[in-house]
């Protein structure tokens, strides 16, 4: 059986005997270290741990017990998912090609794919930046009210926050500059 896991690559599963023999592969794309979890059609997943550098890609091999995978609800095996787990860079602006992959949201992933989008992230989650024009349609229609209007180094941005999880947040300010989920008070005249 082969599948292209979430989060991109190629996921193969043979079987031999009561064993399942499960190989992942993916590009290195240098961002990080990758985690993978085998999808069972129960809905059951089964965390096969973290991806290694092999031969120019990123590379898991495992060989597991179909009747451990029965228990996971994880057999038969209805594909896979890849996140990046342990980001090499952390509060820079890196070049996002496929910004869809961050959120498990099936609205946001629609409105998401086929867009470029810069990256940053952070201790507790990640921040997408699209690039704004108040002339054009708004980025990013379904998180109109958690963007925010910034100006980058080469141009001006909607930033939106989202926790670990992918998740869209209502943030002021990112942890990692200070107060969050702070209304301003207002200024004495």
């Amino acid at each position: 059986m082969e599948f292209t896991p979430a989060g991109g690559g190629r996921l193969t599963v043979e079987t031999e005997g009561t064993r399942a023999r499960i190989l992942l592969t993916r590009p290195d794309d240098g961002r990080g270290l990758y985690k993978a979890v085998l999808l069972g059609e129960g809905g059951g997943e089964y965390p096969l741990g973290t991806l290694t550098p092999e031969e120019g890609c990123l590379r898991l091999s495992r060989r597991l017990a179909v009747s451990a995978l029965e228990q996971a609800g994880c057999w038969p095996v209805a594909g896979g998912r890849v996140a990046l787990a342990f980001p090499f860079t952390g509060g820079v602006w890196v070049r996002e090609e496929h910004p869809e992959r961050l959120t498990g949201d099936h609205v946001l992933r629609r409105v998401l794919a086929g867009r470029t989008m810069l990256l940053r992230r952070r201790s507790d989650g990640f921040t997408l930046a699209a690039r704004f024009d108040p002339c054009d349609p708004y980025p990013v229609p379904p998180l109109f009210c958690l963007g925010r209007v910034e100006r980058l180094a080469d141009g001006t941005y909607v930033l939106f926050d989202f926790n670990r999880d992918g998740i869209p947040i209502l943030v002021h300010k990112t942890p990692d500059e200070g107060d969050t989920n702070s209304v301003p008070k207002p200024r004495a005249r």
